[in-house]
């Protein structure tokens, strides 16, 4: 892989590595994800449902990537409304029989993501509509190094840089890209189901039982008697785990947490269990998250929150939106459990006013240094450093300048062969030919060269080769013409010269490369208009330097006879 580390300087990061993959994404890779649960009991799709599945349907086509779907029950009516709604569209209805709270469904859409060969899991909630212009923005960000892209959401906390992960500043699966070949390494982790205080609250999560006990601890908090509560209080769960009814309860077991504090590890918020374990594994800057603000693009993020009159489903969402930061900092905490442990004992040979309340730069308690992970906030959009682009534009320039500077000398030839009443001679159009051209004609050879190079000693090298071998060249012509050889000796030599100079053609698609990979694609008519005014201007000033020579040298045998040497 080739990389190329600049700091960035503005545009959402600061002093943030920019790595580089040398093959840009495509939609062909990408399959769109989506999960759908119903209650218990269900039987006919809600009304609300069918047109969230036909807008899905028709947008997910536009978008011209397969679509997989998740769901508990009726996969073959939903499969009959989205082939009604898309009959083109590649569509593949998955049933997860057993539900849990998120990870489930997530890691069954996953792996039909690595039997289809996708390179990409674009994982987004049946309410949201992802446009073209957003995936491709997604697609910008999305380098050889990167784990995750997601936009910024409405409850997201978004400051650009580099931001300490948590449940508010990490992208989420509302709407996020993926790498599938990353991400599975570990999937989603079945911590971000949650994790019970005890198997008898496990067994009522999964079976919807409850017993005596738990019932009138219930009827107790309900009346606001709590402090007649009994020590192993649970709020009941009234539905299996993923119901309805479960939808409902969780919202009086975050209520009830209030009170017994926090004894049990929350579901959800899956995306931070698995950033944090896979920084942690494969080291944050081969997997990194980064988070988009995309405000320009307006009502093309769109996440309708539309329930349908589902009180219980509606609460539930309020519900975790409520406690984003800390249902993963539990999981978290649980996960690295003994380096969580170092890091207190360590804390507690300090003053204890070190950890006090103070915030971080998101506005998050002390508490955050213990979190693992962090996420990359970008702004809407970034421009290459001003110095990585006025490199790139100099050895486009300098290239050009190269290539016309033998324009003087192919004319010279040509005057000096050609007589008053004939053509040229085919030998010197051929030499015409190959000195103009010649320096094009290594191109398959330096690429492979300048591959080479940048995968041993970074884009630097690349540059180094082009300048080696122009320089490398001109040196060479103006000790041949020293000498004063002249005929047929000084033709081959000029051609291989130029040949010479061919070994740094290269660097015309590297810098364009480099250029590219380095913005957002609003910005990529400008840079080819920049890319070409510094072709126009090193042709220009190459085909000048002869004269520019004369001009300085003055009039004489070396300017007459020989421009190349001038030029060099």
């Amino acid at each position: 892989t080739h990389r190329l580390r600049w700091d960035l300087q503005g545009g959402g990061a600061a002093r943030a590595a920019f790595p580089l993959a040398m093959v840009r994404p495509s939609r062909a890779g990408v399959l769109s994800a989506t999960r759908l649960h119903f209650p218990a009991g269900t039987e006919v799709v809600p009304e609300a449902i069918v047109k969230h599945l036909k807008v899905y349907a028709t947008s997910t086509l536009e978008l011209g990537v397969a679509a997989a779907v998740a769901v508990n029950c009726l996969q073959a009516e939903i499969l009959r409304i989205i082939q009604e709604a898309a009959p083109a569209l590649q569509v593949q209805v998955l049933h997860v029989p057993v539900w849990g709270a998120f990870v489930p469904a997530l890691n069954t859409l996953l792996g039909e993501a690595q039997r289809r060969g996708a390179t990409y899991i674009l994982y987004q909630s049946l309410e949201v509509q992802c446009q073209r212009s957003v995936l491709m923005r997604m697609f910008d960000h999305f380098t050889s190094d990167t784990l995750v892209v997601g936009p910024v959401l409405d409850g997201h906390t978004f400051q650009a840089g580099e931001q300490p992960l948590t449940g508010r500043t990490t992208p989420w699966n509302t709407l996020a890209l993926w790498s599938t070949r990353k991400l599975g390494l570990t999937g989603f982790l079945s911590v971000a189901d949650g994790m019970p205080r005890n198997s008898i609250q496990l067994t009522r999560q999964l079976t919807g039982e409850q017993d005596a006990v738990s019932s009138r601890n219930w009827a107790r908090l309900a009346s606001g008697e709590s402090n007649c509560l009994d020590d192993d209080f649970d709020p009941p769960t009234t539905g299996a785990m993923g119901t309805e009814q479960w939808w409902e309860s969780s919202m009086a077991r975050m209520q009830s947490e209030t009170v017994r504090g926090a004894a049990e590890v929350p579901a959800g918020v899956e995306e931070v269990t698995a950033i944090a374990l896979l920084q942690h594994l494969l080291g944050g800057s081969r997997a990194r998250a980064k988070l988009l603000d995309l405000s320009s693009l307006g009502g093309e993020v769109s996440w309708k929150a539309d329930w349908g009159g589902d009180e219980g489903r509606k609460q539930w969402h309020e519900y975790k939106m409520a406690s984003k930061v800390a249902r993963p900092a539990a999981q978290i905490k649980q996960l690295f459990n003994a380096r969580f442990r170092n890091r207190i004992s360590s804390k507690l040979k300090q003053p204890m006013l070190a950890m006090g309340n103070a915030c971080g730069p998101c506005g998050q308690s002390q508490e955050s240094e213990l979190r693992f992970g962090s996420v990359l906030h970008y702004g809407e959009s970034i421009a290459p450093p001003t110095q990585v682009a006025a490199i790139c534009l100099l050895s486009i320039g300098l290239f050009s300048a190269n290539f016309s500077a033998a324009f003087a000398a192919v004319f010279r030839g040509f005057n000096n062969d050609r007589s008053a009443d004939s053509q040229a001679s085919l030998p010197t159009v051929a030499f015409m030919g190959l000195l103009i051209g010649g320096v094009y004609l290594p191109i398959p050879l330096s690429l492979f060269l300048t591959r080479f190079a940048t995968a041993v000693a970074d884009h630097i090298a690349g540059l180094i080769l082009c300048t080696l071998a122009v320089l490398t060249s001109h040196v060479a012509i103006v000790m041949w013409e020293a000498n004063g050889i002249e005929g047929w000796r000084q033709r081959v030599f000029l051609l291989c010269m130029r040949l010479l100079q061919g070994l740094g053609s290269g660097v015309l698609f590297q810098a364009r490369f480099v250029l590219v990979s380095l913005c957002t694609q609003d910005r990529y008519r400008e840079l080819h208009a920049r890319m070409l005014i510094a072709g126009d201007v090193g042709l220009g000033l190459g085909a000048l330097l002869p004269w520019i020579g004369t001009w300085l040298l003055g009039e004489g045998e070396l300017p007459r006879n020989h421009p190349e040497a001038v030029s060099s």
